[in-house]
């Protein structure tokens, strides 16, 4: 298994491909694996599970403002205040500049219980990144934007998941930041014949089916 602990990676070789450097959290590579793992439990074991994906807010704007090396001393506050408010069964990853995404694992046997549990993670989550950040004897105050899809054994491909993850968290950034957007059932069903269209094309050209009239 590997370790979540990306301080303990960098003592191991060859496991640092699978670590940010800047937080010491998994990467995306990582974190894929992870999430195929979960969402395979979850089909088992006949429980659900939430992936969170989230969004610093106006992160671009501290960036320009701020040095470079600041805003990675913000990232790295950030995702030291996200892991003490998970539990150890939950994986928490960045997966890109101020994009982290959360697998919260075996939450309930019903959908309902765990959108609860899975809300009450998220209202976690938002609250440490309210706080302060002292850096360079000043104040910075941030927030961040949340979107959560569950996974369960009638939805279980994580390629959705994660759509539908992405697809929420910008409505919340659209609904004014700062808060969190759960994946409804209408906007799965549409996002999943979206997919298979995609698919759908992407199989044609590789096999030389579509023809230009």
């Amino acid at each position: 298994m590997i370790p979540m602990d990306g301080s303990r990676a960098c003592r191991l070789p060859g496991l640092l491909a699978f670590f940010d450097e800047l937080t010491g959290l998994p990467n995306r590579r990582h974190m894929t694996d992870r999430l195929k793992e979960a969402v395979t439990r979850s089909v088992r074991l006949g429980t659900v599970g939430a992936m969170l994906l989230i969004d610093i807010d106006n992160f671009n704007g501290l960036n320009d403002t701020k040095r470079h090396s600041t805003g990675d001393r913000v990232l790295a506050l950030v995702a030291q205040r996200f892991r003490e408010c998970l539990r150890e069964s939950d994986t928490i990853a960045r997966i890109g500049g101020d994009e982290f995404i959360v697998s919260l694992e075996d939450l309930e046997g019903v959908p309902g219980a765990a959108a609860d549990r899975a809300e009450a993670a998220a209202q976690k989550l938002l609250a440490p990144i309210a706080e302060p950040l002292p850096l360079d004897c000043e104040q910075h105050h941030l927030s961040a934007s949340i979107g959560i899809s569950l996974f369960h054994a009638e939805q279980a491909d994580q390629e959705v998941v994660l759509k539908e993850a992405d697809t929420v968290l910008y409505e919340a950034k659209r609904a004014g930041r700062n808060r969190y957007r759960f994946f409804p059932p209408a906007m799965q069903q549409a996002l999943k014949a979206r997919l298979q269209v995609e698919t759908g094309l992407r199989r044609a050209m590789s096999a030389g089916e579509l023809v230009l009239y």
